[in-house]
């Protein structure tokens, strides 16, 4: 779960926080490059094994990092749990994730920079059909998706600033120009302006949702002070895309 609201620093800390599908201000979206072909897969015809097995060896991996990057289990507190909730009902599901489908499903733990200023994150889920997986893909990329949520969003953050003694000043998205991959793909970069001991600061999150197929992978990637390096993002983005099995 990315960006965090709360920490015994001045400002923000990059540590575990809001859900991993996460927006701001209704503004752009980015690329999608052509939906995927719209043939569906029975649901009666899949092995959710070889799927669970599928989305567990399609995730980043530690090893994909630099040496001294460290990686811990990932927790949701009761409050992100409600929050992510809440955002999946904006793209009109009942699960605990705006990317889950009640099938197979694999996160990555907690993956973070030598230095505690980057992390990285990454969920893996399937779709019943390849339907089922462009029209979530739709609906993360639409308007209305940034509306429903952002008054979800702030008020959690605000919330969690408030208990730390910080004060949440903005939350805004815009578009994040990353080469398109797979058969569709959805990138937001939001940025959290927050106060705290009389010192402002920056918090970057870009959020890439791909999707090969009924196969959606999530990679977030979080940065305290300057944004993630465009670079690295989209050698992860490439490297995320490459593991998920094909249609």
């Amino acid at each position: 779960m990315l960006v965090s609201c709360s920490s015994d620093s001045d400002g923000p800390a990059a540590t575990q926080g809001a859900p991993t599908t996460t927006v701001g201000t209704a503004t752009d979206v980015s690329n999608s490059t052509a939906a995927a072909d719209s043939t569906t897969t029975p649901p009666s015809s899949i092995d959710e094994a070889a799927d669970q097995a599928a989305a567990e060896g399609a995730l980043l991996q530690l090893s994909d990092f630099e040496p001294g990057w460290s990686e811990v289990a990932s927790t949701d507190d009761a409050s992100q749990a409600s929050v992510k909730a809440a955002i999946a009902e904006c793209v009109g599901s009942d699960q605990d994730s705006a990317l889950k489908f009640g099938g197979a499903v694999a996160e990555t733990g907690t993956i973070t920079s030598p230095d505690g200023d980057q992390i990285v994150e990454e969920m893996v889920t399937f779709a019943p059909t390849v339907a089922a997986a462009t029209e979530r893909m739709a609906a993360l990329a639409a308007p209305e998706f940034a509306l429903c949520i952002q008054p979800i969003y702030e008020q959690w953050i605000s919330d969690a600033m408030s208990d730390s003694g910080g004060t949440l000043e903005q939350v805004t998205i815009g578009k994040l120009n990353v080469t398109p991959v797979g058969d569709s793909t959805v990138a937001y970069r939001i940025t959290v302006t927050a106060a705290k001991g009389g010192r402002t600061q920056d918090l970057f999150v870009d959020l890439v949702v791909i999707q090969v197929g009924r196969v959606l992978a999530s990679p977030g990637f979080q940065s305290k002070n300057t944004p993630f390096s465009i670079d690295d993002t989209e050698k992860y983005v490439a490297l995320a895309a490459s593991r998920l099995p094909a249609p």
